[in-house]
Parts: C-alpha cells; sequence; structure tokens
C-alpha cells in the first residue's frame, strides 16, 4: 500500500484504516488489480480473527466449566488465561504434597547455597514452565498493584 502513497500507523486500527480504503471501491488510490490481489489476504484475515476471537473465548469459559477452574478463578490476581494453563500444565495436582512442591516444579523457588553451614537464598531458579511462572508472577504483582503503581490511564 506504500507504493501507492497509502500509509497508516502500526496495528490493527492502522490496518482497518488500509482495509477500508481497499474496500472503497470508489476510492481511486488503489489500482483494480492490487485491490483484487489484497481482496483474498483480508478475507483470511477476517477468518483468522474470527478463528482468535472464538479461541478467546474458549479459553475464558474454561475455566468456569470445572471445579478446579473455579476454585482458582477465586484467588486474586488469577485470570482465565492462568487458570486454563495450569489445568493443562498440571495434570494431577495431588500429586505435590504442598504448595510448595508445585512451585518448585514450577521454578518459583529460590536458589539455595549452603557455605559453611549457612544457607544462602539467591532468585528464583528459573527452571519448569516458564510460561506458567510469568502468567503466576504477572498475576501477582496485578493483585498487589494499585492504580497508581500501573501507570496512567488506569482508573483509579
Amino acid at each position: 500500500m506504500a507504493e501507492y502513497g497509502l500509509v497508516a500507523p502500526v496495528g490493527r486500527n492502522g490496518l482497518q484504516r488500509l482495509i477500508a480504503i481497499i474496500d472503497d471501491l470508489d476510492d481511486a488510490r488503489v489500482p483494480a488489480v492490487a485491490r483484487a490481489s489484497l481482496a483474498p489476504l483480508i478475507r483470511q484475515l477476517g477468518l483468522v480473527s474470527d478463528q482468535v476471537l472464538e479461541n478467546d473465548r474458549l479459553v475464558r469459559a474454561s475455566p468456569k466449566s470445572t471445579e478446579l477452574g473455579h476454585r482458582l478463578m477465586e484467588v486474586p490476581g488469577v485470570c482465565p488465561v492462568l487458570v486454563s494453563a495450569m489445568v493443562a500444565t498440571v495434570p494431577d495436582p495431588t500429586v505435590f504434597k504442598s504448595g510448595r512442591d508445585l512451585a518448585a516444579w514450577i521454578g518459583l523457588v529460590p536458589r539455595q547455597n549452603f557455605s559453611g553451614g549457612k544457607e544462602k537464598l539467591g532468585g528464583i531458579t528459573k527452571q519448569g514452565d516458564r510460561y506458567l511462572r510469568q502468567l503466576l508472577v504477572a498475576g501477582a504483582w496485578l493483585s498487589s498493584a494499585t492504580p497508581k503503581d500501573m501507570g496512567p490511564g488506569v482508573p483509579g
């Protein structure tokens, strides 16, 4: 589109502006050949967008379908994406004796160094499921943050 002098900001809104120009048959800035070539791409983008929205709807609905999902959703900072990731990643939570065992399996425990009878704790080990760990850390941060901490534009 830039070859025809049509540019838009990066992102979804910019793309929608360009699609609107292509869809406008009265707009002479886009040649008919280019419009015909871009039309299938626009249809494919629409299909992919619809599929993403449907998958998002399924992810948001899935925690409500199980008893474990309901229980996890009651925890502050836990969102449907985290619940679906937790349910998919942790096959049977009863195999863990405690929450600490689960945290160690995910990789949320501090690295331990012992020297001369003294224990030194480091940062989290970063071993285990990286995606699940990221979701848990983000959820913990968001549940403890105030609107002032989150920056401008967040209602407080």
